[in-house]
């Protein structure tokens, strides 16, 4: 990515010099990606609302989607559900419009996604059941990997801990044999959360460290710490509190410099850091539940859905046993 960036930039200026409007409407498309995954939020959606505004001038329908599903990801890195929610919901429509079958399959995936994320399990599903669906006609097998992987996640909200197993291993074998390095991370975390749910833990640790490597080898520091609050929830199942504490170091230094932007499971992540600290009767404890208990709240208000807004809490284990709420 930081390679790409200056070499992106130069092409941008050189097509803004001739005015060759659909290649700034790409190279726009582009460098808002890039951004996005360097964390540079600001930027990438400045870059991403101009090739919004300029992909309707020209008619370019297709760009104007994946602005839209972009723009998505970034309120979602955010922590702002229901702006996500409206850019996934418009970028899906237009996608359909124009009988864009990937964009539309891809933005499907990411609405159950982002209902999972707020705890709307239920309404999860048929996103999910549709996308796969439509990626299996499309015959793309990473992205098919991508919802089977995310199918395990719902499985572990759903407490179903063997079928998230089964559906992550599928989404691993199909990443691994299409080199799809994210979507082989992600399934990799999920077969680890798995694991842990069923007591597997030694399985569970090794698997663990295997998506922290896969996370840092796709550039994805913030969704390894994901991977690093598991290790210590192992620690901590192991009845070794100490082992935990490196990996909880990790994780706060990380919160402190980089703070939560990126991160999916964030509830879960402070929540795991707090139960290691209590376990080794560490004073920071309190601290880093206030931190996530505030966190958790200020995300919860900002989703406009009152079914929603309820479910973020109730629904997410992680996110009620953070705020105080059996």
């Amino acid at each position: 990515f930081d390679s790409a960036r200056p070499q992106l930039e130069a092409a941008l200026r050189g097509f803004r010099e001739v005015g060759y409007r659909w290649g700034i409407v790409v190279l726009l498309g582009n460098l808002g990606s890039v951004l996005g995954a360097q964390g540079d939020l600001a930027q990438s959606d400045a870059y991403l609302r101009e090739q919004l505004a300029l992909s309707r001038q020209i008619g370019r329908k297709n760009e104007e989607s994946q602005a839209l599903n972009n723009l998505g990801f970034n309120a979602l890195d955010q922590g702002n559900y229901s702006e996500a929610e409206t850019y996934f919901e418009q970028g899906r429509a237009l996608a359909a419009s124009i009988s864009n079958l990937p964009g539309e399959a891809n933005i499907t995936h990411n609405l159950g996604m982002i209902a999972v994320l707020q705890g709307d399990f239920v309404a999860a599903q048929p996103y999910y059941d549709r996308a796969l669906t439509m990626k299996r006609d499309l015959q793309d097998p990473i992205s098919e990997s991508e919802t089977l992987a995310y199918q395990a996640q719902l499985a572990l909200y759903l407490d179903d801990p063997n079928t998230a197993l089964s559906l992550a291993e599928q989404a691993i074998a199909l990443a691994a044999e299409n080199e799809g390095g994210l979507e082989e991370a992600r399934a990799t975390y999920f077969k680890a959360q798995a694991l842990l749910a069923l007591g597997r833990l030694e399985e569970a640790r090794d698997t663990y460290e295997i998506s922290v490597t896969k996370h840092r080898d796709v550039e994805q520091v913030q969704l390894a710490l994901e991977s690093l609050g598991g290790l210590a929830a192992v620690a901590r199942a192991n009845n070794t509190p100490a082992d935990a504490l490196p990996y909880i170091e990790e994780i706060l230094s990380a919160l402190t410099e980089r703070g939560t932007v990126g991160l999916q499971e964030v509830g879960l992540l402070y929540l795991r850091c707090v139960q290691g600290l209590v376990a080794l009767d560490d004073p920071r404890a309190n601290d880093v539940r206030a931190a996530g208990r505030t966190l958790i709240r200020e995300q919860q208000a900002k989703i406009t859905n009152d079914t929603r807004r309820e479910l973020y809490v109730s629904a997410i284990r992680a996110n009620r046993e953070l705020v105080g709420i059996r």
